[in-house]
């Protein structure tokens, strides 16, 4: 009868014998950090810590939300409403810089490569052949230093 009166019991709320073992297992677990007389008193003090850091939470995004107001606010008073939108603009583009791993300073690079790409005239093909071009005059370059070199040491060699 007991026996019956159980599996009726674990029926009615939907515990089937598979997940019997698995949640005395997690209990067995349970009581090797925390007697079992104690355990309502230990759920009860994890219950208020959960509660109490909620409330932390909450409390955060509201001064999270207070110092942005204040943030604002102090751009606002200190900068037209254009800089407002340059500051913020010039905060993004060096986190995003940062992020990739560049430097605020490359701008001035990038910059640079934009006047070059606009003098051809944002063509790709003007752009390629430009960097092909390039290409083919380092190798130039090396190729002649090494024949300079060569040179010298031949001349060194007859002297």
């Amino acid at each position: 009868m007991f026996a019956l009166d159980v599996y009726k019991m674990c029926k009615n709320i939907g515990l089937h014998p598979d997940k019997i073992a698995l949640h005395i297992k997690e209990l067995i677990d349970l009581t090797e950090k925390v007697p079992l007389d104690q355990l309502s008193g230990y759920i009860e003090r994890n219950k208020i810590m959960l509660e109490e850091s909620e409330e932390e939470l909450r409390n955060a995004k509201v001064q999270l939300k207070y110092t942005h107001a204040e943030l604002d606010n102090a751009f606002s008073k200190y900068t037209s409403n254009s800089n407002i939108s340059e500051t913020r603009w010039t905060y993004w583009l060096k986190r995003e810089l940062a992020d990739r791993g560049l430097e605020f300073d490359s701008i001035h690079a990038l910059v640079n490569t934009i006047e070059d790409i606009h003098t051809l005239g944002f063509d790709a093909k003007k752009i390629i052949s430009k960097v092909s071009e390039s290409d083919v005059l380092e190798t130039r370059k090396n190729a002649l230093k090494v024949e300079i070199t060569k040179l010298q040491k031949s001349k060194q060699v007859k002297l």
